[in-house]
Protein backbone atom coordinates (compact mmCIF):
# COMPACT_ATOMS: atom_id res chain seq x y z
CA UNK A 1 0.00 0.00 0.00
CA UNK A 2 1.16 3.69 -0.88
CA UNK A 3 1.19 5.91 1.94
CA UNK A 4 -1.68 7.91 1.07
CA UNK A 5 -3.97 4.48 1.01
CA UNK A 6 -2.06 3.44 4.46
CA UNK A 7 -3.43 7.20 5.80
CA UNK A 8 -7.14 6.49 4.23
CA UNK A 9 -7.48 3.60 5.38
CA UNK A 10 -6.34 4.72 9.72
CA UNK A 11 -8.50 7.21 9.22
CA UNK A 12 -11.22 4.84 8.45
CA UNK A 13 -10.08 2.63 10.83
CA UNK A 14 -10.36 5.74 13.79
CA UNK A 15 -13.40 6.67 12.59
CA UNK A 16 -15.44 3.94 13.43
CA UNK A 17 -13.31 3.40 16.28
CA UNK A 18 -15.17 6.60 17.47
CA UNK A 19 -18.71 5.91 15.81
CA UNK A 20 -18.80 2.91 17.85
CA UNK A 21 -17.71 4.30 21.08
CA UNK A 22 -14.30 1.90 21.55
CA UNK A 23 -11.52 4.58 21.99
CA UNK A 24 -12.23 7.92 24.08
CA UNK A 25 -8.64 9.33 22.76
CA UNK A 26 -6.92 8.71 19.35
CA UNK A 27 -3.04 9.12 19.85
CA UNK A 28 -1.04 9.71 15.82
CA UNK A 29 0.59 12.41 13.81
CA UNK A 30 -0.95 15.42 11.88
CA UNK A 31 0.93 17.88 9.74
CA UNK A 32 2.22 21.39 11.55
CA UNK A 33 4.73 23.99 10.03
CA UNK A 34 7.62 22.14 11.17
CA UNK A 35 6.69 18.60 9.61
CA UNK A 36 4.59 15.87 11.47
CA UNK A 37 3.76 15.95 14.76
CA UNK A 38 2.04 14.20 17.41
CA UNK A 39 -1.56 14.93 18.02
CA UNK A 40 -4.62 13.82 20.49
CA UNK A 41 -8.23 13.06 18.43
CA UNK A 42 -11.06 13.33 21.20
CA UNK A 43 -14.05 13.00 18.44
CA UNK A 44 -14.92 11.38 14.80
CA UNK A 45 -15.26 15.46 13.65
CA UNK A 46 -10.82 15.51 13.90
CA UNK A 47 -10.32 12.19 11.96
CA UNK A 48 -9.11 14.04 9.35
CA UNK A 49 -6.29 15.55 10.77
CA UNK A 50 -4.28 11.99 11.08
CA UNK A 51 -2.09 11.77 8.91
CA UNK A 52 1.00 8.86 7.60
CA UNK A 53 4.07 9.06 6.23
CA UNK A 54 7.95 8.53 6.24
CA UNK A 55 8.26 11.34 8.63
CA UNK A 56 6.30 9.45 11.46
CA UNK A 57 9.47 9.73 13.69
CA UNK A 58 7.69 9.97 17.67
CA UNK A 59 7.57 6.99 19.88
CA UNK A 60 4.19 7.59 20.33
CA UNK A 61 3.88 5.00 23.49
CA UNK A 62 5.31 8.09 25.59
CA UNK A 63 2.23 10.09 25.57
CA UNK A 64 -0.15 6.38 27.08
CA UNK A 65 0.44 7.07 30.48
CA UNK A 66 -1.38 10.86 30.12
CA UNK A 67 -4.54 9.05 29.91
CA UNK A 68 -6.98 6.90 32.71
CA UNK A 69 -9.24 5.86 29.60
CA UNK A 70 -9.66 3.91 26.20
CA UNK A 71 -6.98 4.80 24.35
CA UNK A 72 -6.25 4.22 20.16
CA UNK A 73 -2.81 4.66 18.99
CA UNK A 74 -0.74 4.18 15.49
CA UNK A 75 2.27 1.91 16.28
CA UNK A 76 5.20 1.39 14.24
CA UNK A 77 7.59 -1.45 15.63
CA UNK A 78 9.31 0.55 18.12
CA UNK A 79 6.24 2.14 19.20
CA UNK A 80 4.64 -1.17 20.15
CA UNK A 81 8.16 -2.34 21.80
CA UNK A 82 8.25 0.46 24.40
CA UNK A 83 4.14 -0.65 24.72
CA UNK A 84 5.18 -3.71 25.55
CA UNK A 85 7.36 -3.03 28.03
CA UNK A 86 5.25 -0.55 29.38
CA UNK A 87 2.03 -3.39 29.50
CA UNK A 88 4.75 -5.78 31.45
CA UNK A 89 5.96 -3.23 33.80
CA UNK A 90 2.09 -2.89 34.97
CA UNK A 91 2.02 1.29 33.42
CA UNK A 92 -0.76 0.51 31.18
CA UNK A 93 -3.43 -1.82 30.54
CA UNK A 94 -3.86 -3.99 27.14
CA UNK A 95 -7.39 -3.96 28.33
CA UNK A 96 -8.19 -0.34 27.45
CA UNK A 97 -5.49 -0.08 24.58
CA UNK A 98 -6.57 -0.27 21.06
CA UNK A 99 -3.55 -0.67 19.08
CA UNK A 100 -3.19 0.01 15.13
CA UNK A 101 0.11 -1.47 13.68
CA UNK A 102 1.71 0.15 10.40
CA UNK A 103 4.56 -1.66 9.24
CA UNK A 104 8.06 0.07 9.18
CA UNK A 105 10.65 -0.11 6.91
CA UNK A 106 12.68 3.31 8.17
CA UNK A 107 11.34 6.63 8.97
CA UNK A 108 12.99 9.68 7.67
CA UNK A 109 14.56 12.94 9.03
CA UNK A 110 13.28 16.03 7.43
CA UNK A 111 16.09 16.52 5.05
CA UNK A 112 14.65 12.72 3.69
CA UNK A 113 17.96 11.15 5.75
CA UNK A 114 17.33 7.71 7.31
CA UNK A 115 17.34 7.05 10.81
CA UNK A 116 20.37 5.40 12.12
CA UNK A 117 18.31 2.74 14.24
CA UNK A 118 16.34 2.14 11.31
CA UNK A 119 18.83 0.35 9.88
CA UNK A 120 19.52 -1.76 12.81
CA UNK A 121 15.79 -2.42 13.65
CA UNK A 122 14.38 -5.91 13.88
CA UNK A 123 11.32 -5.18 14.71
CA UNK A 124 9.55 -4.25 11.66
CA UNK A 125 6.06 -5.47 12.08
CA UNK A 126 3.58 -5.70 14.25
CA UNK A 127 3.31 -8.25 16.73
CA UNK A 128 0.41 -7.45 19.40
CA UNK A 129 -1.47 -5.29 17.14
CA UNK A 130 -5.76 -5.19 17.04
CA UNK A 131 -5.34 -4.83 12.94
CA UNK A 132 -2.54 -3.98 10.78
CA UNK A 133 -2.67 -1.53 7.79
CA UNK A 134 -0.09 -1.84 4.92
CA UNK A 135 1.71 -4.87 4.05
CA UNK A 136 3.98 -6.82 6.35
CA UNK A 137 8.03 -6.46 5.86
CA UNK A 138 10.37 -8.21 5.77
CA UNK A 139 12.54 -8.17 8.95
CA UNK A 140 16.08 -7.74 9.47
CA UNK A 141 18.61 -10.30 11.44
CA UNK A 142 20.07 -8.88 14.42
CA UNK A 143 23.46 -8.06 14.20
CA UNK A 144 25.55 -5.74 16.00
CA UNK A 145 28.09 -4.63 13.54
CA UNK A 146 27.62 -0.88 13.69
CA UNK A 147 29.57 -0.98 17.23
CA UNK A 148 32.72 -2.83 15.33
CA UNK A 149 34.68 0.60 15.29
CA UNK A 150 33.94 1.66 18.50
CA UNK A 151 34.61 -1.55 19.72
CA UNK A 152 37.66 -2.27 17.93
CA UNK A 153 39.30 1.12 19.86
CA UNK A 154 41.87 0.44 22.35
CA UNK A 155 40.27 0.90 25.46
CA UNK A 156 42.10 3.62 26.60
CA UNK A 157 41.24 5.66 22.98
CA UNK A 158 37.20 4.17 23.88
CA UNK A 159 37.55 6.21 26.96
CA UNK A 160 38.48 9.24 25.78
CA UNK A 161 36.00 8.88 22.63
CA UNK A 162 32.84 8.76 25.48
CA UNK A 163 34.49 11.11 27.57
CA UNK A 164 34.76 13.40 24.01
CA UNK A 165 30.66 12.88 23.72
CA UNK A 166 29.79 13.33 27.61
CA UNK A 167 31.56 16.69 27.80
CA UNK A 168 29.16 18.00 24.86
CA UNK A 169 26.60 17.30 27.67
CA UNK A 170 23.93 20.63 28.76
CA UNK A 171 22.47 18.39 31.50
CA UNK A 172 19.03 19.74 29.60
CA UNK A 173 17.25 16.15 30.27
CA UNK A 174 15.89 16.16 26.71
CA UNK A 175 16.78 12.74 26.66
CA UNK A 176 15.38 11.22 29.51
CA UNK A 177 12.40 13.37 28.97
CA UNK A 178 11.38 12.38 25.38
CA UNK A 179 12.01 8.07 26.72
CA UNK A 180 9.27 6.26 26.79
CA UNK A 181 10.52 3.94 29.82
CA UNK A 182 11.86 6.68 31.81
CA UNK A 183 8.26 6.79 33.35
CA UNK A 184 9.40 7.64 36.85
CA UNK A 185 7.23 10.34 38.95
CA UNK A 186 10.17 11.33 40.76
CA UNK A 187 13.97 10.58 39.45
CA UNK A 188 16.73 10.01 41.41
CA UNK A 189 18.71 11.61 39.16
CA UNK A 190 16.85 15.07 39.69
CA UNK A 191 18.48 15.19 43.66
CA UNK A 192 20.66 17.75 43.82
CA UNK A 193 22.79 15.83 46.18
CA UNK A 194 24.04 13.38 43.11
CA UNK A 195 23.80 15.87 40.10
CA UNK A 196 23.90 19.78 40.50
CA UNK A 197 22.56 21.23 37.62
CA UNK A 198 24.02 24.72 38.35
CA UNK A 199 27.70 23.37 37.82
CA UNK A 200 27.21 20.99 34.53
CA UNK A 201 30.50 19.05 35.94
CA UNK A 202 32.09 16.26 33.37
CA UNK A 203 31.70 13.83 36.39
CA UNK A 204 28.09 14.63 36.67
CA UNK A 205 27.39 14.05 32.74
CA UNK A 206 28.92 10.94 32.86
CA UNK A 207 26.75 9.89 36.47
CA UNK A 208 23.88 10.92 34.20
CA UNK A 209 24.54 9.17 31.13
CA UNK A 210 25.77 5.95 32.37
CA UNK A 211 22.97 5.95 35.15
CA UNK A 212 20.42 5.96 32.86
CA UNK A 213 21.96 2.76 30.94
CA UNK A 214 22.36 0.62 33.54
CA UNK A 215 18.68 1.45 34.40
CA UNK A 216 17.69 1.05 30.95
CA UNK A 217 19.56 -2.11 30.50
CA UNK A 218 17.27 -4.96 28.95
CA UNK A 219 14.35 -2.11 29.14
CA UNK A 220 15.24 0.26 26.29
CA UNK A 221 14.04 -0.94 22.82
CA UNK A 222 16.42 1.16 20.74
CA UNK A 223 14.20 3.37 19.17
CA UNK A 224 16.02 6.28 18.79
CA UNK A 225 13.86 9.10 20.96
CA UNK A 226 17.09 10.31 22.91
CA UNK A 227 19.47 10.75 20.15
CA UNK A 228 16.80 12.72 18.14
CA UNK A 229 16.07 14.91 20.81
CA UNK A 230 19.82 15.69 21.97
CA UNK A 231 20.58 19.48 20.81
CA UNK A 232 24.23 18.35 20.80
CA UNK A 233 24.07 15.64 19.08
CA UNK A 234 25.34 13.05 21.45
CA UNK A 235 26.23 9.18 20.29
CA UNK A 236 23.17 7.98 22.59
CA UNK A 237 22.30 5.47 20.40
CA UNK A 238 25.33 3.74 20.34
CA UNK A 239 25.35 3.99 24.18
CA UNK A 240 22.21 2.02 24.58
CA UNK A 241 22.90 -0.27 21.18
CA UNK A 242 25.95 -1.44 23.26
CA UNK A 243 24.30 -1.82 26.36
CA UNK A 244 21.48 -4.39 24.25
CA UNK A 245 24.02 -6.40 22.94
CA UNK A 246 25.74 -7.27 26.59
CA UNK A 247 22.14 -8.20 27.36
CA UNK A 248 21.65 -10.18 24.51
CA UNK A 249 25.04 -12.03 24.90
CA UNK A 250 24.51 -12.87 28.52
CA UNK A 251 20.52 -13.16 28.27
CA UNK A 252 19.66 -13.44 25.07
CA UNK A 253 17.16 -11.34 25.84
CA UNK A 254 15.69 -8.84 23.78
CA UNK A 255 12.96 -6.31 25.12
CA UNK A 256 9.83 -5.44 23.60
CA UNK A 257 9.17 -8.87 22.05
CA UNK A 258 7.14 -10.70 23.77
CA UNK A 259 4.52 -9.41 26.80
CA UNK A 260 4.76 -12.83 28.93
CA UNK A 261 9.10 -12.44 28.23
CA UNK A 262 10.65 -11.54 31.69
CA UNK A 263 13.60 -9.44 31.86
CA UNK A 264 16.60 -11.17 33.11
CA UNK A 265 18.22 -8.63 35.45
CA UNK A 266 15.14 -8.90 37.67
CA UNK A 267 14.89 -12.71 37.25
CA UNK A 268 18.55 -12.96 37.45
CA UNK A 269 19.49 -15.39 40.66
CA UNK A 270 23.17 -15.56 41.55
CA UNK A 271 23.18 -18.81 42.72
CA UNK A 272 21.27 -20.34 39.76
CA UNK A 273 23.25 -18.39 37.27
CA UNK A 274 26.37 -18.24 39.14
CA UNK A 275 28.32 -19.38 35.81
CA UNK A 276 27.16 -15.41 34.42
Amino acid sequence: MKEIEIENELRRVVRRLFLEKRIDIFIGFEDSLNGVRPCFIKSVDEVDRLVWNKFCKNNLALYLLRFDCRVGIVAKGCDEGAIIELIKENQISRENLYIIGIPCNGIYSEDNKIYSVCKTCTRRNPLIADIIIGELVDEKDMTFDDLKEIEDMPIKDRFRFWIREFENCILCYACRNICPLCYCNECYLDRRDLIDLRERNLSDKIFFHLSRAIHLAGRCIECGECERACPMNIKLGKLFRKISKEVWELFEYKPGIGIEDKNPLITFDPKRDEEL
